[in-house]
Order: C-alpha cells, then structure tokens, then sequence
C-alpha cells in the first residue's frame, strides 16, 4: 500500500519517503527528488504571488506531466527493495501540499491506490486536485 503523510506524524509507517525539497533532521529518510516541487513554485506560493489551485496546475505542468505514475511507483519499490511505503513532506493532513495532488494523480493514472495517514487532525480535502486529471 502507498500512503502520504507529514514529518510531524508519528505515524511513518510504512517506509517513509521524503518528496520535499530538504528532509527535516528530525526525520531523516531518503528523498526521491522527481516528485519535489521547484524552488521558484515554493517561493511563488510562499510570497502569496500564487494560490493554491495555481500551485497544484504548476505542479501538474512542470513535474507530475512529464512523469509516469506507475513507473514512480515501480522505480521507488525497486530502488529501495519496499512493497509499501509512505510519501512524507511537511504540511499537516489538514493543510494544502503537492502531496494531496501527488496522492490524486498516482490514484487516477496508476494501478495503485494511495491514502493519507491521518492523525487527530482533519484530512485537506484535495477534491478541486481532481478536476486538473480529467479525461
């Protein structure tokens, strides 16, 4: 199974796979670089020049597009020798990160299903996410 989830999350489990641009030392663990968002969306949304719905296009157009769902899936099972694993970045379950859009995108074009784990805090519901991956 492959779920996402944050750092701060005492539920790691399984295999926890960074896709943030830096690991916390808190957490460390390894990071598979193709999914993390660039700099420049990081700063763009961070300066509040962009909202969240022209982060997730960004994102879609500049890293998830030129990518194979399944072949991520498979590439990280087979690198790291794991059946299931754990994308982690630093935003809550409840709050907006590309982990939501990653999760929405491996669920509609892979043969995988993702979910978060959650903890006592509400799940960010990503269902605008799904309207970028309509046929």
């Amino acid at each position: 199974m492959i779920y996402t989830s944050y750092f701060g999350n005492k539920i790691l489990k399984p295999y926890p796979i960074c896709i943030a641009r830096y690991c916390p030392k808190y957490a460390p663990m390894p990071i598979y670089r193709r999914l993390c968002p660039t700099e420049k969306i990081l700063n763009l949304y961070k300066s509040r020049k962009i909202n969240e719905r022209k982060y997730a296009e960004i994102y879609i157009n500049d890293i998830l597009a030129k990518l194979n769902p399944n072949d991520v899936v498979n590439e990280i099972k087979e690198t790291l020798k794991v059946t299931d694993f754990t994308f982690c970045c630093y935003e809550k379950s409840s709050d907006f990160c590309h982990r939501h859009i990653v999760k929405e995108w491996i669920n509609k074009y892979a043969d995988y299903q993702v979910l978060e784990l959650t903890s006592p805090y509400r799940v960010y519901n990503s269902d605008f996410c799904l309207e970028f991956f309509k046929d």
